[in-house]
């Protein structure tokens, strides 16, 4: 992973779990890794601005040129701080995916000795094939 696409997996969950679209087991995680990133930082004036109007706005404008450069030191020292952002983002996701599994269940009546036999994959998030 690069340091964008943490801060943008980041920025997304904790954004979301401010507006209540997460599962619940995601938030904790997204706003716990959103402070740790604003405590990692506290002495980077540019980096605590962009982070706290990117809150604010809850626009990523700003986050790349001011965030990324310095997450990315943190992932070339291959720092402590680093793989626990990569962990918190690997849980964040892992509690999206479970939030975003749903059991359906559908009854086909047959008629006249018919048998009918389906399997259901999901494709993506709208389209289930039989």
């Amino acid at each position: 992973m690069t340091g964008a696409e943490i801060l943008k997996l980041i920025f997304d969950a904790a954004i979301k779990a401010g507006a209540g679209e997460l599962a619940k087991g995601a938030v904790d995680l997204a706003k716990n890794a959103w402070a740790k990133l604003k405590a990692k930082f506290a002495g980077e004036p540019e980096v605590v601005k962009a982070l706290e109007s990117a809150e604010a706005s809850k626009s990523e404008a700003g986050l790349q040129e001011n965030v990324v450069p310095f997450l990315e030191i943190e992932k070339l020292r291959k720092s402590d701080f680093w793989n626990e952002l990569v962990a918190d983002v690997q849980q964040i996701q892992q509690q999206i995916n479970t939030g975003n599994q749903k059991n359906v269940s559908q009854t086909i009546k047959a008629r006249d000795n018919a048998t009918v036999k389906a399997i259901a994959n999901v494709e993506n998030a709208n389209e289930i094939n039989l």
